[in-house]
């Protein structure tokens, strides 16, 4: 999908003719259990490219959540360094890393986290609305992306009255409206069954456009979307392939 709709200036990371939506460098991070020390990551290193799409898999407890918080910055590192779009996280304090979530990074959820009060449309005007973005540009963009996603229709109903499918493709379509460097999705066909499942995974395949996204699953089919596959082994992402399963 190629939208002619307005991108935001930002700064960008760049490794040969590469540009980085995502580098995570020598990440370390531990937690205190009862009286031990838990290490979860573990030199830690991870880069997505801009229009690239990484999966990464693991176990339940092999730390793939504890490393989508840290990449999102909702979690310090111990050690190592995080840059989103080219910009460390490491120095900024609390708002400022807001700011950056708040325009370079889209997220998608398991359980949607739609906001009930509000409609389809203003769901996904959310993201828009945070970043300023309000001129005619931005508006036909989002009415386009609905359009595409098949959910036009849909756009003055609330989320009781979408199906979980529906509600996950506003949920995808609120991640991509302000056009972010990165999409972090964290188990996004968790709570659909097979055939929704099948079909936001198409959808966001064919949407995702210029992000990079790094996609956190336990579903090979969701894997099989992406340019790489990762599994969390010993507290860190290695490379593997995907399997014919499921």
């Amino acid at each position: 999908m190629k939208p002619n709709a307005p991108a935001h200036s930002a700064s960008s990371k760049s490794t040969g003719a590469q540009t980085l939506a995502l580098s995570l460098e020598g990440i370390d991070k531990s937690f205190q259990d009862s009286a031990q020390t838990v290490q979860v990551l573990h030199q830690a290193h991870l880069a997505v490219a801009q229009r690239e799409r990484v999966a990464l898999l693991g176990p339940s407890g092999s730390g793939k959540t504890t490393l989508l918080n840290i990449a999102a910055g909702l979690e310090s590192a111990d050690r190592g360094q995080v840059l989103i779009a080219g910009q460390d996280l490491t120095p900024l304090d609390e708002r400022a890393r807001s700011l950056l979530r708040r325009r370079h990074l889209g997220f998608i959820f398991q359980s949607f986290n739609l906001f009930p009060q509000l409609t389809a449309a203003a769901n996904i005007r959310v993201s828009l609305r945070l970043n300023g973005l309000r001129d005619r540009q931005w508006q036909d963009y989002q009415q386009e992306l609905m359009q595409r996603m098949g959910i036009a229709k849909l756009a003055q109903r609330y989320p009781h009255q979408l199906s979980g499918g529906e509600q996950q493709r506003v949920a995808i379509a609120r991640a991509l409206v302000h056009r972010p460097a990165l999409v972090l999705a964290d188990e996004p066909t968790g709570n659909l069954d097979q055939a929704h499942a099948a079909e936001v995974l198409a959808i966001l395949e064919e949407v995702s456009g210029d992000c990079g996204l790094l996609l956190v699953t336990h579903s090979q089919r969701a894997a099989r979307l992406c340019h790489r596959v990762l599994t969390m082994v010993n507290g860190t992402p290695q490379a593997s392939v995907a399997s014919d399963d499921e």
